[in-house]
């Protein structure tokens, strides 16, 4: 990691514990379309679709009736409060970019609005370079968001806990790093093989740390 300059970081699975959010939503939207509900373990295994994809698969409506239902199901989930959680370590997070110099890049298919009033509520905020909300995530739009923000592949890490970010990361050429916390399997994980693994957060967070002490030291030294 000594050359990194920017991460870039998933916001569901990695900073919010988001599953129940997003299955109240998906599950009230299936109500609204006359469709039975989903286990938390069948939504698991969609993840990487988005929600509209999936119930306008599986009910085959137009495409605007779906939307009609999510809009709603959105709205009947803010009034029953039910939000995203924070991870352990979240927090410490963009802290430590900020203390370290680093650029940190929040990507997640959530909208991005919904993230940003996330973090603030938390505030998480400081240290935050950039949102990109609303992603499909793939290859070419991390490389999108690179171009956007000229990126280099090799000053930046990808640090996914969910298999669809990870594999994006590993194909657009990013070192990457696995975090256990998500809603993939660790073997999910381990097996697109990323550069590095960490169990939980506060691992990585411990290993930018050591990485920032390491540099200042070396930094007086040179002094």
């Amino acid at each position: 990691m000594n050359n990194i300059k920017n991460i870039i970081a998933e916001w569901s699975g990695l900073l919010a514990n988001d599953l129940p959010l997003r299955l109240h939503r998906h599950n009230e939207a299936r109500r609204i379309l006359h469709l039975a509900p989903q286990s938390p373990a069948d939504f698991v295994r969609h993840f990487a679709e988005s929600q509209e994809e999936l119930l306008q698969r599986q009910c085959k409506a137009p495409a605007a009736v779906v939307q009609r239902a999510c809009f709603i199901a959105e709205r009947e989930a803010r009034k029953a409060g039910v939000t995203a959680g924070r991870m352990p370590y979240a927090a410490e997070l963009p802290e430590v970019c900020r203390k370290a110099g680093l650029r940190l890049y929040i990507v997640d298919a959530a909208p991005r609005m919904y993230i940003k009033s996330w973090l603030a509520g938390r505030s998480m905020s400081r240290g935050v370079e950039h949102i990109s909300g609303g992603m499909h995530m793939c290859a070419r739009e991390l490389e999108r968001l690179m171009e956007r923000f000229e990126l280099e592949a090799e000053e930046t890490l990808l640090v996914a806990a969910n298999a669809p970010t990870l594999f994006a990361g590993r194909a657009a050429g990013l070192t990457t790093a696995a975090v256990m916390t998500g809603y993939s399997s660790p073997a999910e994980l381990r097996a697109i093989g990323p550069t590095m693994s960490f169990d939980d957060l506060g691992q990585l967070v411990a290993a930018l740390v050591l990485r920032d002490r390491r540099d200042r030291k070396e930094d007086a030294t040179c002094k």
